[in-house]
């Protein structure tokens, strides 16, 4: 927090002032001026904070539904890509990573996964750039499976 403060006197002797001012860390603020000899004086304070959002992959997560997917980052022009998904009950999590020919480039498994989200990591930095498909499948101890087909952009 940045914070400055202004004192204008206009008294009939020369002024002394004190003043003390507090920011408070949710931004408000309070001012005292003491001036002698009694004169009147305007203060003005200004404050600044400077704040730095941070969206991280783990929160966007919980967005996910029962029996959704996701892939994270979507183009991927970097090394790892995640896959978030999840699961109303424990439940074998199969994903297979195909390109536009239909060709299996890759498959990953995360047997058992518990309920609840969970991800997948996976190192995309072999795959040329291009569009890929991934097959996501979630099959439970019943037998119920669901099944998301999306889309991966890979970009050098």
């Amino acid at each position: 927090v940045t914070a400055s403060i202004t004192v204008t006197a206009t008294p009939s002797a020369t002024p002394s002032t004190s003043a003390t001012y507090t920011v408070s860390p949710t931004g408000s603020a309070s001012s005292t001026v003491s001036p002698t000899p009694s004169c009147s004086a305007t203060v003005t304070l200004t404050a600044t904070r400077s704040v730095t959002a941070t969206v991280s992959p783990t929160y966007a997560a919980m967005a996910v539904g029962a029996g959704q997917f996701f892939s994270y980052p979507n183009p991927i022009k970097g090394k790892q890509l995640w896959f978030y998904y999840a699961c109303q009950a424990p439940a074998q999590v199969t994903i297979d990573i195909v390109n536009v020919a239909g060709e299996k480039i890759a498959s990953l498994t995360d047997t058992p996964a518990a309920s609840g989200t969970a991800r997948i990591s996976w190192d995309a930095s072999k795959l040329a750039p291009g569009i890929y498909l991934y097959r996501a499948r979630i099959e439970d101890a019943d037998g119920v499976r669901t099944f998301s087909w999306q889309k991966i952009a890979v970009v050098k």
